[in-house]
């Protein structure tokens, strides 16, 4: 509901590993950002 995968293309992948990196997550909304410098957060 969070993300932007479709339930259609994660009935595909649910019965299987699915690796992300970074990029792909952000795509998909499984992240909001990718923080590249610890200072961004502290």
């Amino acid at each position: 509901e969070h993300t932007n995968i479709s339930k259609a293309q994660l009935s595909k992948k649910k019965d299987c590993d699915w690796y992300m990196g970074a990029e792909e997550q952000v795509k998909y909304g499984v992240v909001d950002k990718i923080i590249t410098d610890i200072g961004e957060i502290l």
